[in-house]
């Protein structure tokens, strides 16, 4: 609390809707908590409190809330449309801008306005990996949002540039291995590590400490991967069968350990999930 020079604890009672906030108290001592805040109605629960701006913000399953003065007052955004348990449960306050997540998507709220920033516009994420992100973490522009795909699909991480573009920079080995927490920690004179709990397990990925760009930094150990995917070529006439004389790549940096693998897909399994190894491109730089 600025205006007080002070730190309040506050608590979310999801079960009646209620906050409620305690002076900090030294370590051992038991923190007396004031009288219960209602916000909004007891149908739908608290999922989220941050600070934004000094201000407390309250997510819950039907939408958005201030708190000022210990008075809630509903952002209208028009959130209370689609009630669902999941949303707000990730909510994080970065530069200007205040994140949570609402249904299978991403918003940014500043001021009065909200914006959908979320990962299946575009292409989208691949099919499999869709779900609902559960945990934020943020480092310089970066923001990183965990998708909990659920105990069916393939959950994952995503980074979002701030430019519009989702990246995913880590994926879990397997089906049903959720993912419901990240915690980004700077290392001070060492690599910072983004944190990933998959499935109860501890999973870190190192970022470059000297440059934003891993490229320009030479003590980043980095495994770059990229997957281009052609249209269907069928030349205006499906049943007519098609014969390639050659498929050819202008490259550069190849080696053992360093390559573009080809595969391609034929008749029946074009647009589906098998796929056959043709080789693999080794010799520079065509």
């Amino acid at each position: 609390d600025p205006a007080a020079k002070k730190t309040i604890v506050w608590r979310a009672v999801k079960s009646n809707s209620q906050i409620s906030r305690a002076d900090s108290q030294s370590w051992g001592t038991n923190l007396n908590f004031g009288s219960a805040i209602k916000v909004g109605t007891t149908q739908f629960r608290v999922t989220g409190l941050n600070d934004y701006n000094h201000v407390l913000y309250v997510t819950k399953e039907d939408g958005l809330w201030s708190v000022t003065n210990d008075v809630p007052e509903r952002v209208s955004v028009g959130l209370e449309s689609s009630p669902h348990p999941e949303n707000g449960k990730a909510l994080l306050a970065n530069g200007l801008f205040l994140y949570f997540n609402y249904m299978h998507s991403l918003e940014k709220f500043y001021g009065t306005n909200v914006e959908d920033i979320g990962p299946w516009q575009g292409s989208g994420i691949p099919s499999g990996r869709t779900g609902v992100i559960s945990c934020l973490a943020s480092a310089f522009s970066w923001l990183f949002a965990a998708v909990d795909a659920g105990t069916g699909g393939i959950s994952s991480v995503l980074c979002y540039d701030s430019h519009g573009a989702w990246h995913e920079i880590y994926r879990a080995e397997e089906a049903g291995q959720r993912i419901r927490s990240i915690y980004w920690q700077s290392c001070p004179g060492g690599h910072p590590k983004l944190w990933i709990e998959v499935a109860g397990g501890l999973f870190y990925l190192d970022f470059p400490k000297l440059e934003l760009n891993p490229l320009n930094d030479s003590s980043f150990r980095y495994n770059d991967e990229a997957v281009l995917i052609t249209s269907t070529i069928d030349f205006g006439n499906s049943r007519l069968p098609k014969l390639y004389k050659e498929i050819a790549a202008i490259c550069k940096n190849l080696a053992q350990g360093i390559y573009v693998a080809v595969d391609y897909q034929l008749d029946a399994n074009i647009g589906g999930s098998t796929w056959t190894l043709l080789g693999s491109f080794l010799q520079n730089p065509e």
